[in-house]
């Protein structure tokens, strides 16, 4: 003879399945929730990790930038005649204080001088 669920005392009945589901859901939210907020604190410090490495690398990329623009200035004033290093001097001058529109203008002229000192070169 063959045994059916329902014949066996050690079947749980629905209320009793109901109940260990609701311990189990606890148990699962008593694990989920410190297994959640560790997490959330790895993500943080992983976060903060990568923006501190973010800014050292900004920083060395902008001293880069800065010499790297420094020496080309330098280049350039050896280089370039001297009415056309006095019109750039003017022209970051006038940046410095603010005065965008005075630069696009010695930017100009110091664009007309190089013409110009071109052109008396070639002749």
């Amino acid at each position: 003879m063959t045994r059916t669920p329902q014949d066996d005392g050690d079947t749980p009945t629905p209320a009793e399945l109901r109940e260990q589901a609701a311990a189990t859901r606890e148990q699962l939210e008593g694990t989920v929730e410190p297994a959640t907020a560790d997490a959330k604190d790895r993500v943080r410090e992983k976060a903060a990790q990568v923006g501190d490495r973010l800014k050292e690398t900004a920083a060395q990329t902008g001293d880069q930038v800065r010499q790297t623009a420094a020496q080309m200035v330098r280049q350039a004033q050896e280089k370039a005649p001297e009415p056309v290093v006095e019109g750039a001097e003017k022209a970051a001058s006038a940046v410095r204080r603010g005065r965008g529109p005075l630069l696009v203008a010695g930017v100009v002229g110091l664009v007309v001088l190089v013409a110009v000192g071109r052109a008396r070169r070639n002749g």
